[in-house]
Order: C-alpha cells, then sequence, then structure tokens
C-alpha cells in the first residue's frame, strides 16, 4: 500500500506544480490582454461621459451641416483646442443645465399665471 500512496503522492505533486504554472500563464495573459485593452478601456469610459457624448454629439452635428469633408478639417482644428476645452467643459455642462431648468422654471411659472389670469384672478385683485 505504500507504493501506491507514494506514487499518489507523487502525481499530487505534479498535478499541483503544473496547476501553479497554469496559474501563473493564466495571470501572465491576463495582463498582457489588460494592458492591450487599456487604451479602449478609457475610450470607451470617455464615450460614456457627459464630455464625451457632447463631443458625439457634437461631431454627428458637424458632419449632418458641413459634410463629412469639411467636417474633418473643422476636427483637425478643434482637435487642437480641446486639451484646452475639456476642463471646461464641467462648468459649461453646469451652466447649461442651470440655464434649462430656470427657463422650465420661468415657462411653469408663466403657465400657471396665464391660467390663473384666463380663469379671472389677478395677482393685483
Amino acid at each position: 500500500m505504500t507504493g501506491r500512496a507514494a506514487r499518489l503522492a507523487a502525481r499530487r505533486a505534479q498535478l499541483i506544480a503544473r496547476s501553479e504554472r497554469l496559474r501563473l500563464d493564466l495571470r501572465y495573459d491576463g495582463a498582457e490582454l489588460a494592458d492591450r485593452f487599456r487604451l479602449l478601456d478609457s475610450a470607451t469610459a470617455f464615450a460614456r461621459s457627459a464630455a464625451g457624448r457632447a463631443l458625439l454629439v457634437g461631431g454627428a452635428a458637424l458632419v449632418l451641416v458641413a459634410g463629412p469633408r469639411r467636417a474633418l478639417k473643422i476636427a483637425r482644428r478643434l482637435a487642437l483646442l480641446w486639451p484646452l476645452a475639456r476642463p471646461l467643459l464641467p462648468e459649461v455642462l453646469r451652466y447649461v443645465r442651470e440655464w434649462r431648468d430656470r427657463t422650465a422654471r420661468a415657462d411653469a411659472g408663466s403657465a400657471t399665471d396665464a391660467g390663473s389670469a384666463a380663469a379671472g384672478h389677478t395677482a393685483d385683485a
């Protein structure tokens, strides 16, 4: 029985060593894939951000309005300005949101005033 136990122990040791090698290979391959996809991951994250959406919508509008050839010329020029504009984009988006909220409140207020004036109610009475 000791011979069989020794063979089983040797086989177990071989399998453990092989498993360790395979784990190291997987870890190395995973790190290599992560390096390859790092640029794609950051581009995807940017495209999903508010700044990325604004850039994509602006680019689509530019292509529709100016045509593809002229849009590429304009895009090359704008690419030089992008590093300067990107830090300002959150402030611009915040301003636009606040402006939208103000106009929505003003529209709701004017609709309420128009409704009460139609019913014969005035603020002076």
